[in-house]
């Protein structure tokens, strides 16, 4: 079963809001941290 548009505009609402965290993290590691959970995260969305 798939989404409703309102469904993926919060999960794309969401995710801006992930990366715009871990942009603001003060550290490149923190910051790289982040990023990999997010991209991990949409990864599994893809494969499920």
């Amino acid at each position: 079963m798939g989404m409703t548009d309102s469904q993926f505009k919060q999960f794309c609402r969401m995710q801006l809001r992930f990366i715009k965290e871990a942009k603001e993290e003060e550290s490149k590691e923190e910051t790289d941290k982040k990023l990999e959970n997010i991209i991990e995260d949409l990864q599994k969305g893809l494969e499920d």
